[in-house]
């Protein structure tokens, strides 16, 4: 027994020392791991917010009616595209045309009073009608008439007696109060005959207003028709919903603390679902002087062309908006190693890897700013994912075609 316990010992030992020098064969064979490497770059990259908003038209109008009747027929409809002053809609015009003509036969009427066929201006005078010359006329005719009388009754000793005189002195005074209610009663017809002319402009107005136009500017497109043929609609019915397609206001929400950011003029590319991530260019036209408590954010609306009418309003749409520049430093992202929500990148001094924890800013395409690095610096861009800190690295040349 005690034979075999001492060749047993001596076989373990001589096991162990066969394991040790394997081992530490083995430790001197791991060859060092390749990686390639890249410098870390300067960029300028531009800063921007993320907001989500809806388009809307620049301008949009709810058309209505400005005269009681019923129409006669619809010349637009949903969907139509319309030049301002274009007809939408017409009323029945009978009723409208009759009070067309009676104004003007009542106009007319009352010029053949004052004598003539044109509506009298401000230098009109009264004294040159026809009914005042014949008056005035008359007038002093009476008032020689009556001094004849006069100078009879003194020279002739009674030939004319007093009651002629008196009764010649009654017609001029008559005559005088005559050309007086002539020269009244003219002025009154020249008001009246303004009068007429504006009822008649007023029912010529009426009339046209039976047409009912889109407003001026446009292109409209029309987002609602109400009404139909043969309805009976009264003064100020709403008839249509127009809206403005080119360009089109962008109104989003931005939180607080980009305020001291968002600056009219500003250049922002929007998205909306139906286009992908295909981008609109816009600018920033208004920004809300005010924040909203409730929220905690203001208002913006920025102006996107829209001219081959491709975008809609009343549409989602996610938008860019450009609110600065920044020179920093830049590295591809596949030099990035996360986890748990740590973020590092390996360098390689004196031949071993090296973390270093940074902090990822903006993306620049297939590049990441970050935090804390150095300009020029060399990190690994493959071969990383099995790399830990002291492991030793052997730099590779970088594949044929790399940046």
């Amino acid at each position: 027994m005690r034979s075999w316990s001492i060749g047993s010992a001596l076989l373990l030992a001589v096991s162990l020392a066969g394991c040790d020098r394997g081992a530490a064969q083995a430790t001197q064979e791991v060859p060092p791991t390749p990686v390639t490497v890249a410098p870390a770059e300067a960029r300028r990259v531009e800063r921007s917010v993320e907001v989500l908003g809806t388009l809307h038209g620049e301008a949009e109008a709810t058309i209505s009616n400005k005269v009681t009747g019923r129409v006669r027929a619809v010349l637009a409809d949903v969907g139509s595209v319309v030049s301002g002053g274009a007809p939408l809609l017409e009323l029945e015009p009978d009723d409208f045309q009759r009070a067309v003509q009676t104004s003007e036969w009542a106009l007319r009427q009352t010029l053949a009073r004052l004598g003539t066929t044109e509506l009298p201006g401000d230098a009109f005078d009264v004294d040159a009608a026809p009914s005042v010359v014949r008056t005035r006329a008359q007038l002093e005719n009476e008032k020689s008439r009556l001094a004849r009388l006069a100078e009879m009754a003194k020279a002739r000793g009674g030939v004319v007696s007093e009651q002629e005189v008196r009764d010649a002195e009654t017609t001029v005074a008559m005559t005088t109060a005559t050309l007086d209610l002539e020269r009244r009663t003219l002025r009154a017809l020249v008001a009246e005959s303004h009068q007429r002319a504006a009822d008649l402009e007023t029912a010529r107005s009426r009339l046209a207003d039976a047409r009912v136009l889109a407003p001026p500017g446009g292109p409209w497109a029309v987002a609602g028709r109400l009404v139909s043929v043969g309805e009976y609609v009264r003064e100020g019915t709403a008839l249509f919903e127009l809206v403005t397609f080119d360009p089109l206001l962008l109104r989003a929400r931005v939180p607080e603390r980009y305020s001291p950011l968002v600056r009219v003029d500003q250049a922002m590319t929007l998205r909306v679902e139906a286009f992908g991530e295909r981008g609109f260019p816009g600018r920033v036209a208004r920004v809300n002087p005010t924040i909203e408590a409730d929220s905690r954010t203001f208002g913006v609306e920025a102006v996107v062309a829209n001219a081959r009418g491709e975008l809609r309003p009343g549409a989602f749409a996610r938008a860019t908006l450009v609110v600065g520049a920044d020179d920093v430093v830049v590295v591809p992202l596949d030099a990035v190693v996360s986890f748990a929500g740590v973020d590092k990148v390996f360098l390689v001094e004196q031949g071993k890897a090296v973390e270093r924890l940074v902090k990822l800013g903006a993306r620049v395409g297939p590049l990441v700013e970050v935090t804390d690095l150095p300009v020029g610096t060399p990190v690994v861009v493959s071969g990383q994912s099995v790399l830990t800190q002291g492991v030793a690295v052997a730099i590779a040349p970088a594949p044929a075609g790399s940046p």
